[in-house]
């Protein structure tokens, strides 16, 4: 049978990434991207992808284009992303729904194998470090209740062997295409434009890594056999103090980096990093490093102004 791959949201942050690296992969796989907005089906075909536009939350549209595709392997990247508002916005039940019709009806058309775009919000942050299976599962946001239940409607797919499944975790990243109000972007561009910016979250460590690492991890993920939460990070911390001087050393202008002390936040752990042996265990490993991928990222924010 012929590899059918399906990315959904792939005109997003990370879907755009994914399907950059299913591209570059030389992959024999016939290759189909789902994009918003929303619209009609099938309305551009390149040499090496073909693009549908569709409506997610449409169950019907979503089983024509299930029909007529028939994928053999779905990368679930859509689901809302808004930033500022997707950790609490009802929206999050209409994807848990929308993401379930998506599995159920890849089934029914024969679907193999099935990866979700998940978060490190499904965990109890508290830990520090996420290990799959071990840490606690306790989403404090209705975003990471609503990924952790469609996880749990996952492994009761694979439990009842209709389908092979992960659901990649995903912790912190950085690079093109992220939403400008989001940690990095936010500094690059007040560096570029000579401007201060203070920070209250310097002290904290975090595990980040460039997209196109992750983007990697995620297409690696969805050639493996593995089942169930995978985590997807770097498996290193850095203090975010040290990520923005890095930045700041950079652009050449560290004078305009203003660290606050963090206040005290539940919902921000001194620490969170990913137990990253499952990903590595079958043969990924980030290639970017932090001085690399940093001075990537701010020269695409520096095009971007040109």
């Amino acid at each position: 049978m012929k590899t059918r791959i399906l990315v959904t949201g792939a005109n997003g942050y990370i879907g755009k990434h994914v399907l950059s690296a299913l591209l570059t992969s030389r992959t024999t796989a016939e290759l189909h991207a789902i994009r918003s907005p929303f619209g009609k089906l099938i309305t551009e075909t390149s040499e090496n992808c073909n693009w549908h536009t569709v409506d997610l939350l449409d169950n019907a549209a979503v089983e024509t284009i299930l029909e007529i595709i028939r994928p053999t392997h779905i990368i679930h990247a859509a689901w809302v992303t808004t930033h500022g508002v997707y950790w609490d916005s009802d929206e999050n039940y209409l994807w848990l729904e929308a993401s379930v019709g998506l599995l159920d009806g890849f089934i029914r058309h024969g679907g193999h194998r099935f990866i979700q775009i998940g978060t490190c919000a499904e965990y109890d942050w508290s830990e520090g470090k996420a290990i799959e299976g071990i840490t606690p599962e306790k989403p404090s946001t209705l975003y990471g209740r609503c990924k952790l239940a469609f996880h749990n409607v996952l492994l009761d797919r694979i439990k009842q062997g209709l389908v092979s499944a992960a659901n990649g975790r995903v912790f912190f990243t950085y690079g093109p295409f992220e939403n400008p109000a989001r940690l990095v972007p936010s500094a690059c561009r007040a560096l570029l434009e000579n401007k201060k910016i203070e920070f209250n979250c310097g002290s904290l460590w975090r595990d980040y890594m460039h997209v196109a690492d992750l983007a990697t991890s995620i297409v690696c993920l969805a050639g493996s056999t593995l089942n169930g939460a995978v985590n997807l990070g770097s498996g290193e911390p850095i203090r975010l103090s040290a990520m923005l001087e890095e930045l700041g050393r950079i652009s050449e202008r560290p004078d305009l980096l203003v660290f606050r002390e963090q206040p005290e936040n539940g919902t921000n752990p001194p620490i969170l990093i990913a137990d990253t042996r499952r990903i590595r265990g079958v043969g990924w490993m980030p290639t970017i490093d932090l001085h690399d991928g940093l001075s990537a990222t701010y020269r695409w924010w520096q095009s971007t102004r040109e």
